[in-house]
């Protein structure tokens, strides 16, 4: 309920879900990794990957946009694609996206998800501002 988005709403980062960070295959499981590094919840994540904020993510914007992020080398974009399209529609919808990436509780339902990306689309600039901080934080280690 409520209480839930709230939650998510006020607080930064969403505390990670060490149970849903380590399942499914190795790859899938270092890109949450990856991604947590660099941004507060999943619905950020997605933010981020839907540049054109029309609701999916083609193979070609999700390989683009893994770019700048500068994954390790093994975790090549077109193969976690994959493993997050496995309704193979070559196109990633926001669901899919949360539901296969995401490393903390989520909301079960679609309209909840979409909700919680409405709120977080309001923050894009501070969201692309903080990954590619932290980005490079991570290449200074």
């Amino acid at each position: 309920g409520n209480s839930f988005d709230a939650a998510i709403m006020t607080a930064n980062v969403v505390e990670t879900d060490l149970s849903l960070l380590n399942h499914g295959p190795k790859m899938l499981r270092q890109f949450r990794a990856e991604l947590s590094q660099r941004f507060n919840s999943v619905f950020d994540a997605w933010i981020f990957f839907d540049m054109d904020a029309d609701g999916s993510m083609s193979h070609k914007e999700f390989v683009h946009l893994c770019g700048p992020l500068r994954l390790p080398k093994d975790l090549p974009p077109p193969h976690i694609f994959q493993l997050i399209d496995t309704a193979r529609l070559k196109e990633i919808t926001p669901l899919a996206f949360v539901e296969a990436v995401k490393w903390h509780k989520a909301p079960l339902t679609n309209r909840e998800v979409l909700l919680m990306l409405d709120s977080a689309r309001d923050k894009r600039s501070e969201i692309l501002t903080a990954a590619s901080r932290r980005t490079a934080e991570l290449h200074h280690l």
